[in-house]
């Protein structure tokens, strides 16, 4: 299909990623044009504007709503008061890291039983740096098909050894494991999950995953970033389905931006991976690091997770959750994944989405579209997020725009889609 005549219900951003020509016009054009399309259509989902203190936002990813905690604001207001810096302005390889980095570097490798930990600027940056980092063009990567851009991006940085197991499928990843073990011997073998995934609400098997570290020799990074702090007994997660005093090849990264109301984000492991880490990764070595005061909130913001409040803020979540997908269910919504925080809501046809989509947001009501090539074709969905501080009678407000929008648009659309 030519770009020009690319209609704004048309395509995906995968259209326009082989973009060619000498000036930037030529370049970026194509793209540009089309969102415009879609903008003038309402049913361009990227880089929106809103206020996430909105009652009826069920798109932020604030799970604990930790980022309006009258507790932690006005600790805030204290430390600008008493210290007068909200800057590392550095490199932490440098001058950058600063006393609040060290006990946030401390505290938090406590938690999740680790010799040591690093703190990043961005969750991105963190899980990115972690591949990049710890692995070279010789080792071999075993990645889940569903891993994250930041995930996928620095493998493909790192080395050209990669294979992709399908999701979740522990059967396949050992099938894969054992041909890469034969094909090389002596060199690294690093699997790469996550133990919640964004677009799925799904988890793997994370005790038979170690069963096979252990089986071929591996080392194990799972990004953390979407359960720590919100799911589990004790707040750990996935994590918490193994015992981490006696895994000695896991790399565990994350983010802050999740359930901690901040940015930033971490990777904690073995005490020998932090001098390769403060020397040779990237995004460690030549970024400026995360501020006193970035890290001074997400410190705050831990001790409240791990402690009776945060119990009792996963206890209301959980609630939350179990109310909003026997309330999809009842309005004969199809739901992926496992019942958490992230509810997948699936739409299927990208038009139908797009459309559903224009119209809750007319309304007023802001969740995330998600559609290919972030999910695969025909199977778009909406990312429907919940947030402690929401409450039962917005959530079934909500869910009962998105069920008279989804009646609405497909009749409006029956004739147009077989």
């Amino acid at each position: 299909m030519s770009l020009q005549i690319l209609g704004p219900y048309e395509g995906s951003g995968l259209n326009f990623m082989n973009f060619s020509g000498k000036t930037i016009a030529e370049r970026f054009a194509p793209l540009n044009n089309w969102g415009l399309l879609r903008e003038e259509q309402h049913i361009w989902p990227f880089a929106m504007t809103h206020d996430n203190r909105q009652p009826m936002n069920f798109g932020t990813q604030d799970y604990l709503g930790l980022s309006h905690n009258d507790t932690i604001i006005e600790s805030v207001k204290e430390f600008i008061d008493k210290h007068h810096t909200i800057h590392s302005a550095g490199s932490p390889t440098l001058t950058g890291r600063t006393i609040w980095t060290e006990q946030l570097e401390v505290k938090l490798a406590a938690i999740l039983k680790q010799k040591t930990c690093l703190i990043y600027p961005s969750g991105w940056m963190a899980c990115y740096g972690a591949v990049t980092g710890l692995t070279n063009s010789k080792d071999t990567i075993v990645m889940d098909a569903f891993a994250h851009n930041c995930l996928q991006l620095a493998a493909r940085y790192t080395t050209q050894n990669i294979f992709k197991f399908n999701h979740n499928d522990m059967a396949h990843l050992d099938e894969v494991l054992e041909k890469c073990r034969q094909m090389d011997d002596r060199n690294g073998l690093i699997v790469i999950t996550e133990s919640l995934f964004s677009m799925n609400s799904d988890s793997p098997d994370l005790r038979r995953i170690m069963e096979l570290m252990h089986k071929y020799e591996a080392i194990l990074i799972i990004d953390i970033a979407h359960d720590l702090g919100v799911l589990g007994e004790k707040g750990l997660g996935l994590l918490e389905t193994i015992d981490l005093l006696y895994e000695k090849n896991i790399i565990i990264c994350g983010a802050f931006s999740k359930a901690f109301g901040t940015n930033g984000g971490f990777i904690a492991g073995p005490l020998e991976i932090r001098k390769q880490m403060t020397t040779m990764c990237p995004t460690y070595v030549f970024s400026t690091g995360a501020s006193p005061l970035q890290c001074f909130v997400a410190s705050k913001s831990i001790d409240l997770v791990f402690s009776e409040e945060g119990k009792r803020l996963r206890k209301r979540l959980k609630e939350l959750v179990d109310f909003t997908v026997a309330k999809f269910r009842e309005n004969d919504f199809v739901l992926n994944g496992k019942p958490t925080q992230i509810v997948p809501v699936h739409i299927g046809h990208e038009r139908i989405a797009k459309m559903i989509f224009k119209n809750l947001l007319e309304k007023g009501l802001m969740v995330n579209l998600i559609e290919f090539p972030a999910v695969p074709k025909g199977k778009a969905i909406f990312r429907f997020q919940l947030m402690a501080r929401h409450q039962e009678e917005e959530i079934e407000q909500a869910i009962d725009m998105m069920r008279t929008s989804r009646i609405t648009v497909e009749r409006e659309v029956a004739d147009l889609i077989d």
